[in-house]
């Protein structure tokens, strides 16, 4: 393991505390496997059209911190990088795996990514990318952790995970981007929100793959939808979604048997309220948006196209009423908590619901909106 350094004002150095790199050096040079990176805060330019790789593939768990001048660590510290030049591809480029990086600041990428990170297992920690004209942060990989970043004012989505079979982004901010603001694609899956938030993006909030969630996430005053799950089994919990041009939650299903759930949302109404409305399920009403935007748990089931296909209990206020006597029966062998639950589910004249041992529920009156208290599986 070596230590190296780099600083602003740097001419051309042996890498050294008292003898640093430039950042253009720190591009050129062979970072070995556990080699640490000190990068001094301060501004730097980048020169070359074509941007820098700062780990290549095969340097692995290497370490990038931005440090005081001192050599201190200081969680305010940042490295703040000048990409204009940068007409040609990416601005900053991880290759090596379980590379982790602290305190990186790519602004006015005129050749496409701001950040790449074209790798497995790493970590960014307080990095941002601003002005960018393509992606701001890409991620390319399996098993990448994003926490405390930022992506913002970019000509493209503000991040997007490629190709990735799983990640996570803990507390990231997306906000004013020409596209969405986080962006699963679907070739990747089992990628997980907590606390990340997206506004003023010009389409969609977060726009979810299968496999993946959403967890104290908040997405308003975007262009098109606040969360769209394109594909199946995504998970919501706590999620708020307000004044977006689309629906609050967009739902379009590609199995007729697979469903999203979502706990807890919040819609925003009154002044607040999405353009299109809180809720929609695409693709012929294979979809179900078991939920209820007042706060109330809320569950998917599978339908089996003889009644209702997949039973939408809620909001209350009306936008899926339940009648006394509805019958809700889910698909037979439908992935339920309960196992022995009855078949159908019933709203019956008492206006109680048959739900088994597990799942549970309030009145609905007859002809009335249901107030559910509903737990089921994806």
């Amino acid at each position: 393991m070596a230590d190296y350094w780099v600083s602003p004002t740097a001419t051309s150095g042996a890498g050294s505390f008292a003898d640093p790199w430039t950042l253009a050096q720190l591009g050129g040079a062979t970072i070995g496997n556990d080699d640490r990176v000190f990068i001094i805060e301060g501004s730097y330019t980048l020169a070359g059209t074509s941007g820098l790789t700062l780990c290549a593939s095969g340097e692995s768990q290497c370490q990038f911190i931005v440090v005081k001048a001192n050599g201190d660590f200081d969680p305010d510290a940042r490295a703040v990088i000048d990409a204009t030049a940068v007409t040609s591809g990416v601005a900053i480029t991880f290759e090596g795996d379980k590379s982790q990086v602290f305190g990186l600041v790519v602004n006015g990428c005129n050749g496409s990514n701001g950040i790449l990170v074209d790798a497995d297992d790493c970590c960014l920690v307080c990095c941002a990318v601003t002005d960018s004209t393509g992606v701001g942060i890409n991620v390319v990989g399996n098993g990448n952790k994003l926490i405390l970043c930022r992506s913002e004012d970019n000509n493209n989505d503000g991040f997007i995970i490629s190709t990735a079979t799983s990640g996570l982004f803990v507390h990231c901010i997306s906000n004013d981007n020409v596209s969405d603001g986080f962006t699963v694609a679907a070739s990747s899956d089992r990628v997980h929100f907590v606390r990340c938030i997206a506004y003023g993006n010009n389409n969609t909030g977060f726009t979810l793959d299968g496999n993946c969630s959403a967890i104290h996430c908040t997405a308003y005053n975007n262009g098109s939808h606040g969360f769209w799950c394109v594909d199946d089994h995504n998970l919501l919990v706590n999620v708020a979604s307000w004044d977006n041009g689309g629906f609050g939650l967009n739902f379009d299903e590609e199995t007729s048997q697979a469903r999203d759930m979502v706990i807890r949302p919040f819609i925003g109404t009154g002044a607040d309220a999405n353009t299109s409305g809180p809720f929609d399920a695409d693709d012929g009403g294979t979809d179900t948006g078991v939920w209820d935007y007042t706060g109330i748990i809320a569950a998917a089931l599978g339908g089996d196209g003889a009644s209702q296909t997949g039973v939408v209990f809620g909001p209350v206020g009306g936008l899926a009423t339940v009648a006394s006597g509805t019958d809700l029966t889910p698909v037979t062998g439908s992935p339920m908590i309960d196992a022995g639950v009855a078949l159908p589910y019933t709203a019956r004249g008492d206006n109680t619901i048959d739900l088994g041992a597990i799942e549970s529920a309030g009145n609905a009156a007859a002809g009335g909106a249901l107030n559910p208290n509903i737990l089921g599986v994806m």
